[in-house]
């Protein structure tokens, strides 16, 4: 028999009154949704002969609606489709980032490293780190708000030394590190580093890395002499609402930080596979979404590449980008796993309105709260030994969606093997890259006896046991690996059962 002490289970409930009784709300059915994205795109592009929006909602890798309006050419008439490509702007960042993050994963670079490692000649490099670049805390000048090169010299060809040049001699604006500042030049020296490190093109490092394994073939660097096949038009739209063509820009002056080119099918594949751990390890992914330092209390908070917003339910990650004809979105909200993808193929009045719009869609898209796979009936010990046993069959089985069903989206995990704390997101990333493995598994099995129950009335109640967990190796047989006990707090409500913190401590070898 396991008892909690009366001080940890005044810790365990004390912020539990804060986050009681979660709202329901109901979503629609993908045909309704569908409908009702159609009427917001309509209002959006009230001028079906002008430019126009590509749109993609997805609910997991359940398509919602994916659907254009508008013009891929207004010149010739052809209409905008979703498979159109288009330059997307600033969401090249989330690329750049996950590149040099790859590269810290396979031990080539830290974020903490200075600049002068890899750039020694730019000024300054010694007191600006990795981590500065991508959350834009370095201070660098950034020379998209320099009019002298902005005015004057987008049109021209430049390499990624003399792109540097443009802004190496600038004063910084601020001491490294001293506050948060959005900031192109940031990723063009990011780009650069991975170029030193790699020995490859920064775009040609995301191909080898990303767009290829992960089969995004729409997705790629800029290359303003190369014909791209599907590739939309860009627009410039005037205040009165008079549509021209797209001032020139050579692509190679955003460089890694806004020259790919890509659509609302790539976007959709690549938020799925860095949000569902295909890209990054558990560690890059949290660093690159949680945002630290000057760039956690900046007005929209930014990690690497991502802002990030809200918390639990309301946690929301996004990015936006606008370029010479071009503007995108690209949004993922966790609990419901829902992504939006939005590309426009004009600058001018809208502009702003588009991350609206990519709200609003995520907002009807969300799913109501996932209630348990049951309501089990019966005495509070009855109900949870039922409720163990299913949550932990899910668990063993890999079913991710009905594992993460049990837990609470504002959940606290405690584990005391290294102090850790995650939430429930980053549970079903580590579920996921567990169970994406085909060489191992691993089991979880209650030892007969421990569990105890006390109810928590008009609440929930509190669980606690102890449990083991068997690691199979390919052909090899079962193992015990480890013991440890535990301690969830359930809290019920009219969706079900869920785990609103959990506590997992005095982990033993057999």
């Amino acid at each position: 028999m396991i008892r909690v002490p009366p001080f940890l289970v005044f810790l365990l409930l004390l912020p539990l009154p804060f986050i009681a009784q979660a709202s329901l709300h109901a979503t629609q059915e993908p045909m309704d949704f569908a409908s009702q994205a159609l009427r917001l795109l309509a209002a959006e592009v009230p001028d079906a002969s002008g430019p126009g929006i590509g749109v993609l909602v997805a609910r997991g890798d359940e398509v919602l609606f994916r659907g254009a309006r508008g013009m891929a050419n207004v010149e010739l008439a052809v209409p905008l489709r979703p498979e159109h490509g288009m330059r997307i702007a600033s969401l090249s960042k989330q690329f750049t980032a996950a590149g040099l993050l790859r590269l810290v994963d396979e031990g080539r670079v830290a974020l903490d490293d200075p600049l002068s490692k890899y750039l020694p000649d730019y000024p300054g490099a010694e007191g600006i780190t990795l981590l500065q670049l991508l959350n834009h805390t370095s201070g660098v000048r950034s020379y998209t708000r320099m009019p002298s090169h902005m005015e004057h010299a987008l049109h021209r060809p430049i390499d990624t030394a003399g792109l540097i040049s443009v802004f190496s001699g600038e004063a910084p604006d601020f001491a490294p590190g001293a506050r948060y500042d959005y900031n192109d030049s940031g990723y063009v020296l990011a780009g650069a580093v991975i170029e030193k490190v790699t020995g490859m093109a920064w775009d040609a490092w995301l191909d080898q890395a990303f767009f290829e394994p992960l089969g995004l073939a729409r997705t790629r660097g800029g290359d303003t002499m190369t014909t791209v096949p599907g590739l939309a038009n860009g627009y410039r739209v005037d205040a009165d609402g008079v549509v021209h063509p797209a001032g020139f820009l050579h692509m190679s002056q955003p460089h890694a930080a806004g020259a790919l080119l890509s659509n609302v099918d790539d976007l959709l594949r690549w938020n799925l596979a860095l949000h569902g751990g295909k890209v990054l390890s558990a560690d890059s992914y949290v660093r690159m979404t949680t945002p630290e330092g000057p760039a956690a209390s900046a007005g929209a908070p930014y990690g690497l590449g991502l802002e990030v917003h809200g918390a639990g339910r309301k946690l929301r990650m996004e990015h936006t980008g606008g370029i010479v004809g071009f503007e995108s979105v690209l949004l993922y909200v966790p609990a419901d796993r829902i992504s939006v993808v939005l590309v426009r193929n004009a600058t001018g009045p809208g502009e702003f309105r588009l991350q609206a719009l990519a709200r609003q869609l995520a907002a009807l898209a969300r799913a109501p709260d996932v209630a348990s796979p049951m309501k089990p009936e019966g005495s509070p010990a009855e109900v949870m030994a039922q409720l163990d046993q299913a949550f932990f069959a899910a668990f063993n089985a890999c079913d991710v969606v009905g594992h993460m069903g049990f837990l609470d989206p504002a959940l606290e995990f405690y584990h005391d093997k290294g102090g850790r704390t995650v939430g429930a997101h980053r549970m079903e990333v580590m579920m996921r890259e567990r169970c994406g493995s085909k060489e191992t598994s691993l089991r979880r099995e209650l030892v007969p006896g421990s569990l105890t129950v006390d109810p928590v009335p008009g609440y929930g109640a509190i669980q606690t046991g102890e449990h083991r967990f068997f690691l199979t190796v390919g052909d090899a047989p079962e193992q015990w690996v480890e013991s440890a006990r535990f301690v969830h707090v359930w809290r019920e409500d009219a969706s079900g059962w869920r785990v609103v913190r959990a506590l997992s401590f005095d982990h033993k070898a057999p």
